[in-house]
């Protein structure tokens, strides 16, 4: 599995786990056991735990024989039992509390020095949907998730410091033998939705893929252009400007990439009928006062930073449909999520098609160098970065690999998102 990931994209250390360890609860079934098998496949050395021993001496044997550098032993990991609220008896609460948040939260701890002295620590919880809706039968189960979720916030923004980074994944219906057993039940959710077999072939490269990437000459196109072509994928791309694009194109082809190009104005309805499939970021940002903006600065804002992005995902819809595979991935921002200063009018902007958004905050680009020139706007960027947890501005290429994980098959489950590349911002507030 390790070989069939690599590719040109591989040689900076960012999309192999090649030195990596990673401890994965209950690894031998459902998404444990897929995450064991994605990290070792990726490199890392992986140590793993369930409460079976039969099943561990299995999986153990199946990984040796894929060349899987994989150690377990036997645990308690977490569980699910269905009821309604009033039944849950003091026993059943304590083991789901156990199971599903304590062991979660005393692991980090122990963690914690080791992390830390890696240098390099990251966590992920396996979170779950139910931690935001709403489910009948699944109230303790839930409040376990819905402080899993919390935890991760409090956790990222205290031990950011430690070079710790903690997310969560949170996960809806999954075909697992823990929802084929739930679905046994007459009630149970797990009959509320299937999903379609994947075919693990294939899930980590864009071979055979097209994408359309606008403004690709600088900045965030730009890292995003190399990232895909970096995969496999066929790029078009297209920017203002004929020098900077040709510019782009020898570089490209230099490096062997497959990317074509063209001059397009994305704040002209014609020019965008020649574009398809779709990825779209070519935003402007004028920064001014609400009160100051004039009619043409708010036309040229809207016109570039959602007419454009909702016209040419309309034009790309029968193409995308006819693909069965269709993938749009917008470059939205946290200014959309959280009030910025000078930016109000910024902020404001079933056919097999998975659409979702990546928001940055403070990315080292040439907009961002442009508007840095105002003494107060760069104030204002020195201190939204000083209340990140990872308290740098980004770098285009942590926002491009976000977009091109979003593009793989990998991450066919995944629709409607929007996924902050923010350092954290976000989940204080900008406190």
């Amino acid at each position: 599995m390790a070989e069939k990931k690599e590719s040109n994209n591989s040689e900076d250390g960012r999309w192999t786990l090649q030195g990596q360890t990673a401890l994965v609860t209950g690894g031998t079934k459902g998404i444990g056991h897929a995450i064991v098998e994605e990290l070792a496949g990726f490199g890392a050395i992986v140590y793993t735990c369930c409460r079976n021993q039969e099943q561990l001496d299995q999986c153990l044997e199946k990984w040796r024989g894929k060349g899987y550098k994989v150690e377990g032993c036997i645990n308690s990991v977490g569980m699910h039992i269905s009821k309604p609220a009033t039944e849950y008896t003091e026993e059943v609460y304590s083991i789901i509390m156990k199971t599903s948040f304590e062991a979660s939260y005393h692991i980090s701890q122990i963690a914690h020095p080791i992390l830390k002295a890696s240098g390099s620590g990251s966590i992920v919880f396996i979170s779950s949907v139910v931690g935001f809706v709403a489910l009948p039968a699944t109230s303790i189960y839930s409040a376990t998730k819905g402080a899993i979720n919390q935890l991760t916030k409090n956790l990222a923004y205290e031990w950011a410091k430690d070079n710790i980074r903690v997310n969560a994944v949170a996960p809806w219906i999954i075909k697992t033998s823990f929802v084929e057993a739930l679905k046994q039940e007459p009630s149970s959710m797990a009959e509320k939705n299937e999903s379609n077999n994947i075919s693990e072939d294939g899930r980590w490269t864009l071979q055979g893929k097209t994408a359309l990437v606008t403004g690709g000459t600088k900045g965030i196109g730009h890292a995003i252009v190399e990232e895909l072509a970096g995969f496999g994928a066929t790029v078009y791309t297209c920017c203002r400007n004929q020098e900077q694009l040709d510019q782009c194109l020898e570089k490209w082809r230099g490096k062997s990439y497959k990317v074509e190009g063209c001059v397009c104005d994305l704040t002209l309805r014609p020019q965008r009928e020649m574009l398809m499939e779709k990825i779209n970021n070519a935003g402007i940002l004028i920064l001014k006062a609400a009160t100051e903006f004039t009619e043409d600065d708010y036309s040229i804002i809207m016109k570039t930073n959602f007419e454009a992005s909702h016209h040419i995902s309309q034009i790309a819809h029968p193409i995308l449909k006819a693909s069965e595979s269709g993938n749009i991935v917008f470059i939205s921002s946290v200014a959309g999520l959280v009030a910025l200063p000078a930016s109000s009018i910024y902020a404001a902007t079933r056919d097999n098609i998975r659409v979702n958004a990546v928001a940055p905050s403070i990315i080292n680009t040439p907009l961002i160098e442009a508007v840095k020139k105002n003494p107060l706007t760069k104030e204002h960027m020195e201190k939204s970065i000083s209340r990140q947890p990872i308290c740098r501005a980004g770098e285009p290429k942590e926002v491009s690999a976000m977009v091109a994980f979003l593009c793989f098959p990998a991450a066919s489950y995944i629709t409607g998102q929007v996924i902050c590349v923010d350092g954290g911002l976000t989940i204080n507030g900008s406190y």
